[in-house]
């Protein structure tokens, strides 16, 4: 059996904006700036707003010769307070803005639909009579049967509403939003613990189809009666981590085995709260007038594309080359002992999503021609950085992530407070979440005493304490406290 170890990236300290091209690596610095967000909240919304303004424009053509859609889906897991709804209003601020004019204009259009409704039902009432009298006196009249075909045929519509951010969590929900906007939507929420739910599980098969590209048929169960065609979704939804844990112990791992999260880009972002720095700056805040003007002109670009249709990416000689070195070397890394062992449903999604954000990279960008090995080699790191955090939050097992929430909470004490002696109950009541449960705490402790990273110990009135090996937290750098 080959157990040959293959290269895997590494976490580059400055998070997932140092794989970004300069000029969309400063943007993210003005995000985070702004809204004293971490870093990589601000990165993966930049990524979202790129996603959602690309993604009705291109399509991409992967090196096996498929052409596939270019929407994203990102789930992050953090805290409450870590300001996702303000990083998205500064990174999406084109699209939320046509969605606000959007908004005001639909009012007058379905005053018109009602205005012509009534019309069109008052002319349709004259000509069935004018029918029903020609066929009492004297038989069917072709031209007035005609005419009413003619009428119902021009039977009014109900206006679209083109907004590009929803937030639905039920079937139903999707289609009719895929059916007013134009089959582009972006499904965004800040409080994922109030979509991920049991109507949410049912959604997930049609969420995994728009993630394909696939047509959509519709079934008696929505309601409708237009198929979609090659949709165009973007997904970005923060979830808090205890919620997920209560999630997954009620549902299990539903939502990996049917594949949805070997599509999504996961991402553990870490609180920044106690650490921002609060001050007046309304003489030099920061502004984001390229990258919005950017947006907005692909916005513009939007409804040529709907009647010419997608432009198709390729990839460079030297761009395919690389991408097949980068596909097997991930198929390499699902063997047994191998880093991706434990994730094997992630390696051919992870392409596939490698490929998508290399074309949207290149295309945001304004660059021309072929996708560039630069562009796919940003995008190989940028999507490592999500399978990282995809390992560390999904596919290690529940004893595993309690104990390293553990070992994480206890370097804070020991590089903050200098504490080398914690009693348990104090994690108990103050420590992570996951381990505030005395029988995960126990779990998470054994884990920890046998990789000797701590002790335990009895103090006064038999209090039992948790003694850190000072070596070993003493090495581990201070930033990942």
């Amino acid at each position: 059996m080959n157990f040959q170890r293959y290269w895997v990236p590494t976490f580059v300290d400055g998070g997932l904006a140092n794989y970004f091209p300069q000029k969309l690596h400063d943007e993210v610095k003005r995000i985070a700036r702004i809204t004293q967000a971490p870093w990589d909240l601000a990165a993966v919304s930049t990524l979202s707003a790129i996603s959602t303004v690309c993604s009705p424009l291109i399509n991409v053509k992967s090196p096996m010769g498929n052409v596939c859609s270019t929407g994203t889906f990102f789930l992050v897991f953090a805290d409450s307070g870590v300001g996702k709804t303000r990083v998205d209003h500064e990174s999406s601020t084109p699209t939320l803005e046509g969605d606000d004019a959007c908004l005001q204009e639909f009012p007058a259009l379905i005053a018109a639909l009602e205005r012509d409704q009534a019309i069109w039902t008052a002319t349709r009432k004259v000509l069935e009579k004018k029918l029903t009298d020609s066929i009492k006196s004297s038989g069917l009249d072709v031209e007035a049967h005609n005419v009413l075909k003619m009428h119902d045929d021009k039977k009014p519509k109900p206006p679209r509403l083109l907004k590009t951010h929803w937030s639905v969590k039920s079937v139903p929900a999707f289609w009719k939003a895929l059916e007013r906007s134009g089959q582009c939507i972006a499904l965004t929420s800040d409080e994922g613990g109030t979509v991920i739910d049991r109507d949410f599980i049912e959604l997930i098969p049609y969420l995994c189809k728009a993630w394909d590209g696939r047509v959509m048929m519709p079934d008696s169960a929505n309601q409708q009666s237009v198929a979609v065609n090659d949709p165009r979704v973007t997904l970005s939804i923060l979830i808090q981590r205890g919620v997920w844990q209560r999630y997954r112990k009620k549902y299990g791992d539903i939502l990996r085995d049917n594949g949805f999260l070997a599509r999504c880009l996961v991402l553990q972002v870490k609180s920044n709260t106690g650490y921002r720095i609060f001050e007046d700056r309304r003489h030099h805040q920061p502004d984001l007038l390229e990258f919005h003007d950017r947006m907005r002109e692909l916005i513009k670009l939007k409804s040529d594309r709907d009647q010419k249709g997608r432009i198709v990416l390729e990839f460079d000689d030297y761009a395919r080359i690389r991408w097949f070195n980068y596909a097997n070397e991930l198929e390499q890394l699902t063997q047994p002992g191998q880093y991706l062992h434990d994730a094997p449903d992630v390696t051919p999604k992870a392409m596939e999503n490698i490929t998508r954000i290399a074309a949207q990279l290149h295309f945001f960008s304004g660059q021309d021609g072929l996708i560039t090995v630069e562009s796919l080699e940003r995008a190989y790191l940028i999507v490592w950085h999500f399978i990282h955090h995809f390992k560390a939050t999904i596919a290690i097992p529940k004893d595993v992530y309690d104990a390293q929430a553990l070992e994480r909470y206890l370097h804070e004490q020991f590089v903050l407070y200098q504490k080398i002696f914690i009693e348990q109950t104090s994690i108990l009541q103050c420590g992570p979440e996951c381990v505030r449960e005395a029988k995960a705490l126990h779990a998470a402790v054994i884990r920890l005493v046998s990789e000797n990273k701590i002790t335990v110990v009895i103090g006064k009135n038999r209090a039992r304490l948790i003694n850190l090996n000072c070596g070993y937290f003493a090495s581990l750098p201070r930033w990942a406290a």
